[in-house]
C-alpha cells in the first residue's frame, strides 16, 4: 500500500537526513554537526513538485535569487551577493563553480530526478573546503546504482500565455554487473525560457523577455564503482541568452574524478585525482573586438587526500591536503597570439585538520585550514564550534574566520595584479528541537566581509576587479517543519540587516539592505495525501520589498520593488501502472505577478523577470 510504503520511507529518510558528513568529513548527527546544516532528501524534492534547483533552494532560509550580467540567474545569501565565488557548489564532492570567475549560474540546470540528497552548510565552509566556500557550501549527492535499480525516464513541459516555458527529458540508469561493478548513468536535455514577461522600465522604455531569454542545457553523468574505487565522468553544455545584448553566454564543463577509499576499524582515508576542463562564461555571437578577450579556456589538475581517525567514542580527528594547478588561455587564436605568456598557470596547496571532542554537555569542534595559492600570502581559516543535543533539543554556537580567494579572471582583470583575498568573519548561534515529526530551529548570525572584490566597467568599457570597502550583515532565520505519512507543513522566515561600514557600490547610501536582495523572505508549504494515488501541495514564497538599479545614459535610477507572492499548486498522481508511472501537474506563479530579479551592483544591468503564470506537466516512468 502506498501509505505503508511512505511511512517506511519517512522513517528511513528521517534517519538519513539526521546523518551528514559535509560539515566535518565524517558522519555525525545533523543536530550536532558544526555549523548550521540543511538537508533535503529525494522524497522532499519529489513531494515538493519542484521543477528546478532554484525552486528547492528558495525554500531554504537565507537564499535569494538575483540577476547577474547577460541574464545570468544566481543566488545571494544573507544579504550578500554570493555569486562570484562565495558559495561552493559541488556534485558528489566535486566542485562545480566555473574556474574563471568562480560563478555557478542557476536555472534549467542539475536535473532533480538524479538527486538523492542535498546537504547545505548555511555559513562559512572555508576551514574544510577553501577559498570559494566563504559564505556557504551546497553538495548535491546523486542517486547511485542500487537507489535507481533499473531505468527511469522523465519528460516534462510547460506553457505560459502561449509561450514555451521549459521542456525537459531525462534518463537514469542504475545497475550492478555480474562482477560487482556498479554503474550509474544520468542524461538530461532542457530547452526553455527564463521569462515571457513584458517589462516596463521606469525610464520609459520596455523590454520583452519572451523573445530574448532562452536557456538550454545538456548534461551527461557517469559513475562507475568497483569496491573501493570510484570513477566519475561529467559533461555539461549550458547556454543562456542575454536580453540586453545580442549574445548568448556559455559555460561548458567536463571533469574526470577518481577516488579510492581505504578503511579500517578506526581510520578512513580517501585519495583522489581530478581533471577539469572548462569554457567559463564565454560569449557567443557577439562582436569579437569587444567580447573576444572575455572568452577563455580553463583547466584544473587536482590531487586530494582526506582522512578521519576515531580514537575512541569521545575523540575524532579529520585531516587532509589538496594540491591544484589552474591554467587559462584565450579561446580565440588572435588573442592567444597577442598574449605573453600564451598560457597562464597558478598553483595552490592546502592543509587542514580538525578535532572533535564529545563531552557530556558539549561537542567541541576546532579546526584550521592553511591555503597557499598563486602569489598570495598563506591564508588561515580557523573555526570553533560547540554543539550538543539533549533529548530532542539541541544548541550550536560557532565562530569562523574564512576568506574568498581571487579566481583566475579576478587576477587577470585586476590593476597590475593588485587584487587580494577577501576576509570573512562569521558568528552563529542556533537553538532547535527535532523529533520524528517536528523540526524547529532559530538561527542568529553576524557576518562581516572586508576587502570586497567587486566588478566594474569604466567609461571606456574596460572591465576590472578590485577590492573595495566592506559589508556587514546580521539577521535571524526561523524554521518550522512538520510531517507524517499523510500531511506536511513548512514555514520559514529569513531576515537580515546591513550595518557598520557600507559599500556604496553594492548598497545605496543610508539603506540597511543590499541592492536586489530583500531583507525579508517568508516561505510556506502545505501538502497532504488525498488518497492512495493522489497528493496535493500548495506553496508560496513571499519576498519583501527591495531596491533595483536602472542605468541610463546620464545616471542610474533606483526604484523600490513591492513585495511579491510566488504561489504554486501541484497535484501528483503516483503508484500508477503497477507502481511504474507517476504524473505531476502544477500551476506556478498562480497570481501572475511580475517577480523581479535585479542586478546587485550600483552600475550595470537592468532587471530580469520570472516567468508569468505557468502550467506544467511531468511524466515519470520506471522500467
Amino acid at each position: 500500500m502506498p501509505q505503508v510504503d511512505e511511512l517506511k520511507s519517512l522513517k528511513r529518510n528521517k534517519i538519513r537526513e539526521n546523518k551528514v558528513s559535509i560539515a566535518s568529513y565524517f558522519e555525525v548527527e545533523k543536530d550536532e554537526a558544526p555549523g548550521v546544516i540543511t538537508t533535503i532528501s529525494a522524497q522532499d524534492i519529489e513531494q515538493s513538485g519542484a521543477r528546478d534547483l532554484t525552486e528547492i533552494l528558495m525554500m531554504v532560509p537565507g537564499f535569494q535569487l538575483a540577476s547577474d550580467v547577460q541574464n545570468g540567474l544566481a543566488f545571494g545569501f544573507r544579504g550578500n551577493w554570493a555569486h562570484e565565488g562565495k558559495i561552493l557548489w559541488m556534485l558528489d564532492g566535486v566542485p562545480m563553480n566555473e574556474i574563471g570567475y568562480g560563478t555557478y549560474v542557476v536555472g534549467n540546470r542539475m536535473p532533480l530526478a538524479m538527486i538523492d540528497k542535498i546537504e547545505i552548510i548555511r555559513g562559512s565552509g572555508s576551514s574544510l573546503f577553501g577559498g570559494l566556500a566563504g559564505l556557504g557550501v551546497i553538495n548535491i549527492i546523486s542517486k547511485k546504482s542500487q537507489g535507481i535499480n533499473g531505468h527511469r525516464l522523465t519528460a516534462s513541459g510547460s506553457f505560459s500565455k502561449n509561450k514555451r516555458g521549459r521542456f525537459e527529458t531525462g534518463y537514469l540508469f542504475g545497475g550492478k554487473l555480474a562482477n560487482g561493478t556498479e554503474i550509474t548513468i544520468s542524461a538530461n536535455l532542457v530547452e526553455g525560457n527564463r521569462s515571457n514577461k513584458l517589462y516596463q522600465n521606469p525610464t520609459g522604455s520596455s523590454v520583452n523577455f519572451a523573445d530574448s531569454s532562452s536557456v538550454n542545457n545538456a548534461s551527461l553523468y557517469l559513475v562507475i564503482k568497483k569496491n573501493a574505487l570510484v570513477c566519475k565522468q561529467y559533461f555539461e553544455d549550458y547556454k543562456f541568452q542575454a536580453t540586453y545584448e545580442p549574445i548568448y553566454s556559455q559555460t561548458r564543463t567536463y571533469f574526470q574524478d577518481y577516488s579510492y577509499t581505504f578503511e579500517r576499524e578506526k581510520i578512513r582515508v580517501i585519495t583522489g585525482a581530478r581533471y577539469t576542463h572548462q569554457l567559463p562564461w564565454n560569449s557567443l555571437f557577439g562582436d569579437p573586438a569587444f567580447y573576444g578577450s572575455q572568452n577563455i579556456v580553463t583547466g584544473r589538475l587536482q590531487g586530494t587526500l582526506h582522512g578521519n581517525y576515531k580514537l575512541n567514542n569521545r575523540f575524532q580527528f579529520a585531516f587532509g591536503t589538496e594540491f591544484q594547478s589552474d591554467w587559462y588561455k584565450y579561446f580565440f587564436r588572435q588573442h592567444q597570439a597577442k598574449a605573453n605568456p600564451t598560457q597562464q598557470r597558478y598553483n595552490g596547496i592546502s592543509f587542514y585538520t580538525e578535532i572533535n571532542a564529545d563531552f557530556q554537555f558539549a561537542r567541541v569542534s576546532a579546526g584550521i585550514r592553511i591555503d597557499k595559492y598563486a602569489f598570495f600570502k598563506p591564508l588561515l581559516a580557523p573555526r570553533v564550534s560547540i554543539t550538543k543535543k539533549f533529548g530532542n533539543f539541541f544548541y550550536k554556537v560557532s565562530e569562523n574566520y574564512s576568506y574568498k580567494l581571487p579566481t583566475l579572471y579576478n587576477i587577470v582583470l585586476s590593476d597590475n595584479f593588485s587584487i587580494v583575498p577577501e576576509a570573512i568573519h562569521e558568528l552563529q548561534a542556533q537553538l532547535g528541537y527535532n523529533d520524528k515529526q517536528w523540526d524547529v530551529s532559530a538561527v542568529y548570525f553576524v557576518n562581516s566581509i572586508d576587502r570586497l572584490i567587486v566588478f566594474s566597467v569604466d567609461s571606456l568599457q574596460n572591465e576590472n576587479y578590485r577590492n573595495r570597502g566592506s559589508m556587514n550583515t546580521k539577521g535571524i532565520e526561523t524554521e518550522i517543519h512538520w510531517k507524517n505519512k499523510d500531511y506536511q507543513f513548512q514555514f520559514t522566515h529569513s531576515y537580515y540587516q546591513s550595518f557598520g561600514l557600507f559599500n556604496d557600490y553594492i548598497q545605496p547610501t543610508g539603506q540597511t539592505a543590499a541592492l536586489a536582495l530583500p531583507q525579508h523572505k517568508i516561505t510556506m508549504l502545505a501538502g497532504f495525501r488525498v488518497n492512495r494515488h493522489m497528493r496535493m501541495q500548495i506553496s508560496n514564497i513571499t519576498r519583501g520589498k527591495f531596491q533595483s538599479i536602472h542605468p541610463t545614459e546620464e545616471t542610474s535610477l533606483i526604484t523600490t520593488n513591492k513585495p511579491t507572492h510566488q504561489l504554486q499548486l501541484v497535484v501528483q498522481l503516483d503508484h500508477l501502472a503497477g507502481n511504474k508511472l507517476a504524473i505531476t501537474a502544477g500551476v506556478f506563479n498562480i497570481l501572475n505577478q511580475s517577480i523581479v530579479y535585479s542586478f546587485p551592483y550600483m552600475t550595470g544591468y537592468q532587471p530580469l523577470l520570472e516567468m508569468g503564470r505557468e502550467f506544467h506537466l511531468q511524466l515519470s516512468l520506471k522500467l
